[in-house]
C-alpha cells in the first residue's frame, strides 16, 4: 500500500512539475510578444504606413490594368458579335 502511495505521490509531482514549467515558458512567451508589440506600436518610424501604402498602390495600378484590358475586350471583341448577332436576329 505504501509502495502504491508513494507512486501516485511521484506521479503527481511530476504532473505538477510539468505544468509549471509548461506554464513559465507560455507566460514568458507571452511577456515577450507582449514587450514586442508595445515597441512596435511606440515606433515613431512609420515604415508600416509606408509599406501598407506601396501595397495599395500596386494593388490600385494592377485593378486599372485589368479594368483597361477588360474594356478593350470588350469593345473590340464582344459588343461587335453581340451586336451583329441582335442584328441577324431581328432582321
Amino acid at each position: 500500500m505504501k509502495n502504491l502511495m508513494n507512486k501516485i505521490r511521484t506521479v503527481l509531482r511530476t504532473v505538477k512539475d510539468k505544468t509549471n514549467s509548461t506554464m513559465t515558458r507560455a507566460y514568458l512567451r507571452v511577456k515577450s510578444l507582449s514587450a514586442d508589440a508595445q515597441l512596435r506600436l511606440q515606433s515613431q518610424s512609420g515604415e508600416f504606413v509606408v509599406n501598407h501604402g506601396v501595397v495599395f498602390l500596386i494593388i490600385l495600378v494592377l485593378a486599372a490594368l485589368a479594368i483597361t484590358a477588360l474594356t478593350g475586350l470588350m469593345n473590340d471583341t464582344l459588343v461587335p458579335t453581340v451586336r451583329q448577332k441582335m442584328l441577324d436576329f431581328f432582321n
